[in-house]
Parts: structure tokens; C-alpha cells; sequence
């Protein structure tokens, strides 16, 4: 009896240690477990190498990590504007550390075109275009339907808002060949002019199917794009096509007045300083109650929303045409 009660206690002693032994195992495992998936989280979010950055560009897009469509604020332009290259030299450091397409851009710096960096630094609402230019991938601008017609900003005026980097036409051939025969210019970038004559003559002719792209192929086709952008003949005659009629009108306020008071949109021409860095055309639609005036603008919703003295307008405003609403 003495012997079968001590191998007894020993069995229960050999099996408690078992146990024991087992829990000190499977603790082990949890904590090795714990420490490998800690450092493989160390690893892919604290690295900082530009090539876990790229590849983090790859994977995110833009558009969805910095701002969701439907909330989307516009930036305002800067003022004064990033014009030499002394200029952007002191401003690129405002990207250093930024995630996504500002920090690409500012580590990148000396192998982009300094115009495209130039336009990112005066212009952040162009940064969604400019980071699927260079890094691939979709993106979105347009806060509405991406159908045929429809503003790519609602600002639900008599005139849409059409922007030159919506992407419907962003990315549609729009320039001249280079002396390597290369045609690398596209509307986001100097369809300033086909995009205005689109937002007046849709306005004016109520025709949805006027839009930038369709302008744009049109100055295209007869030679109405040269070096210097678009030629100042395009307007009358793209005018004429769609049984408009023009005139010039001397950019002082009185004649822009009057003009408005008629009725008739404007498309203005600007020089570099106040709207980009390289001259821009934009249209001048109307004067609301405190006497400032109403502009589309084709590459900035913020300047579209604001309405501007005359003397801001003046600063920079080197020509200018109307185009007869219907009496």
C-alpha cells in the first residue's frame, strides 16, 4: 500500500510540472511572438529611407490620405508668387518632411522641371495632378459626377467651372513639339486658354458638350498653339465657330464695366505675378453687390471662389474680350 500511495504522488507531482512546463512554453511563444511582430512594425513604419517613402507613395494615394473628395478645401494661390529660381531655392524647404507628393518633390528637386516645382510651391491644388504625373496611379478632383458636362468644381453659375487638371482632360496633348520632336505639353499645364473660351461658350450657348478637351483639340488641329501658348487668334475663331461674336475691349475698369452691365463674359489676359508665375487667362464673369468682380478661373478653385477688387485684377491684366450674350 505504501509503495502504490508514493508512485501516486509522484504521478500528480510529474504532472503538475508537465503542466507547468507547457504554460512556461506557450508564454515564450506569445512573448517571442510579441517581440517579432513589434519589430516588424518598427520596421515598416520607422524607417525613413527614400525607398520605403516611394514605395508608401505607391500604395497611398494622395488624394485619399490627405484630403476625401467630398470635404475637399481649396488652397488659396500664394501671393507673392514663387517666380525665380532664388525663389523657389527659399521656399522648397517648406515640402522637406511632408508626406506624399510635397516631399517627393522637395527630395527630388534638381531632376524635376524647376516650372513644375515652381507651380507646385504657388499652386497646392495642382499637387493631386502633379503626383499622378510622376508617380502613376488615378486620382480625383472633380466633386461631381464624372459625367460629360458637369463643372469639375459646383460653383452653379451661369458659366461652369471647368479646371485645366480635371481628370477627364488633365493629361490631353496641348502644345508644340520640342526640338526633339516631342510633344510633352497637356492641358493641366498650359490649357488656361482652351478652358476659359469652354466655361464662356458653354455659359453662353448653354451646350454641355463644350468643354476643355474639345477646345483644346480644336486649337490643336488649326495651329492655334504656339511655343508661348495659346494664340490670341483662337479666341475669335473658336468664337466664330460656335456663332459667337467678339471684340476687344482695353483692360481698363470702365470698358470691363461696361461689358458686364451688357452682359457679355470676359476672357482677360494676365501677366506672371498675381495668378501664376508664367501668365494666365481666366474669365471675368460678373460683379456682385459690394462692386468686385466674379472670376472663373481655370486653375485655381480658390481664386474662382473669391471675388477681387479691380486693383487686384488691374496689377496684372494685359488684355481682354467680350463675347455678345444674346440681346
Amino acid at each position: 500500500m505504501h509503495s502504490g500511495k508514493t508512485n501516486l504522488s509522484f504521478n500528480r507531482r510529474s504532472r503538475r510540472r508537465y503542466r507547468r512546463r507547457l504554460f512556461l512554453l506557450a508564454l515564450a511563444i506569445i512573448l517571442i511572438a510579441a517581440v517579432l511582430v513589434a519589430s516588424i512594425f518598427w520596421i515598416f513604419s520607422g524607417r525613413k529611407d527614400a525607398d520605403t517613402k516611394e514605395s508608401k507613395y505607391k500604395l497611398i494615394d494622395y488624394m485619399t490620405y490627405q484630403m476625401k473628395v467630398e470635404k475637399l478645401k481649396p488652397h488659396d494661390t500664394r501671393y507673392p508668387m514663387v517666380l525665380t529660381e532664388e525663389d523657389v531655392d527659399k521656399h522648397i524647404k517648406e515640402f522637406k518632411g511632408k508626406f506624399g507628393i510635397k516631399d517627393y518633390i522637395y527630395r527630388h528637386k534638381d531632376k524635376i522641371d524647376i516650372a513644375i516645382v515652381r507651380g507646385a510651391l504657388n499652386n497646392e491644388e495642382i499637387l493631386p495632378y502633379l503626383k499622378a504625373k510622376m508617380l502613376g496611379g488615378e486620382f480625383f478632383y472633380s466633386l461631381n459626377d464624372k459625367n460629360k458636362g458637369e463643372e469639375s468644381y459646383a460653383l452653379k453659375r451661369k458659366y461652369p467651372l471647368y479646371l485645366q487638371w480635371d481628370p477627364r482632360w488633365a493629361f490631353n496633348p496641348y502644345g508644340v513639339e520640342n526640338e526633339d520632336g516631342v510633344l510633352d505639353g497637356d492641358v493641366a499645364v498650359s490649357g488656361c486658354g482652351p478652358s476659359t473660351m469652354a466655361m464662356i461658350l458653354s455659359g453662353l450657348k448653354s451646350d454641355k458638350t463644350i468643354t476643355p478637351d474639345v477646345l483644346a483639340h480644336f486649337a490643336m488641329k488649326n495651329d492655334e498653339v504656339s511655343e508661348a501658348g495659346t494664340k490670341w487668334s483662337f479666341f475669335e475663331n473658336v468664337a466664330r465657330k460656335y456663332g459667337v461674336d467678339t471684340y476687344g475691349i482695353y483692360p481698363a475698369k470702365e470698358e470691363i464695366d461696361r461689358a458686364i452691365k451688357n452682359g457679355d463674359p470676359i476672357l482677360a489676359v494676365f501677366t506672371p505675378g498675381r495668378f501664376t508665375a508664367v501668365g494666365h487667362i481666366m474669365a471675368i464673369v460678373g460683379k456682385d453687390k459690394s462692386g468686385k468682380y466674379i472670376i472663373n478661373a481655370p486653375n485655381s478653385i480658390a481664386n474662382s471662389k473669391k471675388h477681387w477688387k479691380w486693383e487686384e485684377l488691374e496689377e496684372t491684366m494685359l488684355a481682354a474680350w467680350g463675347f455678345e450674350a444674346d440681346r
